[in-house]
């Protein structure tokens, strides 16, 4: 496994290096004399398997290795040093410590290893859907696949005709999908009603992304759905859930939850916005509005 490291040259961090070496992970850091500062820096973080950053008050510039990063979809853990917090890192996994502070850093880095490891084991389980492509995702032609219209022709929007359409959505936008299987029916077991695999979603919200449908959310059902969606996340290797619902019963959309990892969006609004383009702009679109107001 690849590293591209980033730190402010003259940070001592051999003890992030010994870390690394650990667990049998080459580092790249360094640009050699000749090289093309800016053609090392991006073929490195292309051909890493993730990107660490060592972030403090004084090495504020690593807007550069960031973009790269988000770029090509490379996973991002932070060691956050002091001084102000870059809020763009705390959408990804991080820690606060020193470069030295060995054995903090490595609880978190253990567990960012293990999240990565079996993200990618369950993407072999994910299968891609065949679809028509349209600019950079997949967008379906309304000839075959006319979202409004397929959600409108919806005459009773009971709670499993929803999941089918949302089922629709995920296949038509050739969304990696694992659907719950029939053993949770069952009662013997609690798995999301879907699990998604997106690497446009990767650095807004992980991989996979647990999926649960809703007929309605209503005061009484929302504090037993976060409870139930905290203990999907924990049991799958995911970090975020969207909750996508048709309607809210004596609750308002300003009362549910508004976190990076916990989205709710109303099925009517996924329709409107999946107008417009892809499955994954339309769920950043919607997050960045709910989550950062924009």
């Amino acid at each position: 496994m690849k590293a591209f490291l980033s730190y402010r040259f003259g940070d001592n961090i051999s003890g992030v290096r010994k870390l690394l070496s650990d667990y049998n992970i080459e580092a790249f850091s360094d640009v050699q004399i000749g090289d093309s500062l800016q053609g090392a820096i991006k073929g490195a973080v292309k051909n890493c398997d993730f990107v660490l950053f060592i972030y403090s008050e004084d090495n504020p510039n690593i807007a550069f290795e960031a973009g790269l990063a988000v770029a090509f979809n490379k996973p991002i853990f932070s060691i956050l040093s002091g001084g102000n917090e870059n809020t763009f890192l705390l959408d990804t996994p991080y820690v606060h410590a020193k470069p030295d502070e060995v054995e903090k850093i490595k609880f978190s880095f253990e567990l960012f290893l293990k999240n990565l490891e079996s993200k990618k084991s369950v993407r072999r389980t994910f299968v891609k859907s065949n679809v028509f492509y349209g600019g950079s995702e997949a967008v379906p032609d309304k000839k075959y696949f006319d979202i409004e219209k397929r959600y409108n022709s919806i005459v009773d929007k009971s709670g499993i005709e929803l999941e089918r359409f949302i089922e629709d959505v995920l296949n038509a936008y050739a969304i990696d999908t694992a659907k719950r299987p029939a053993s949770d029916r069952e009662g013997k077991q609690r798995y999301p009603d879907f699990s998604i695999w997106s690497d446009e979603l990767a650095q807004v919200l992980g991989n996979p992304i647990v999926i649960e449908v809703k007929k309605e959310i209503n005061p009484t059902n929302l504090k037993n759905l976060i409870a139930q969606l905290n203990t999907l996340i924990s049991s799958n290797p995911a970090n975020a859930a969207i909750i996508f619902y048709d309607e809210l019963r004596q609750i308002e959309e300003k009362d549910l939850p508004a976190t990076p990892y916990l989205l709710f969006i109303a099925i009517p609004e996924l329709v409107k916005t999946l107008e417009k383009g892809g499955f994954a702009t339309a769920i950043k679109t919607i997050r960045n509005y709910k989550v950062h107001n924009f």
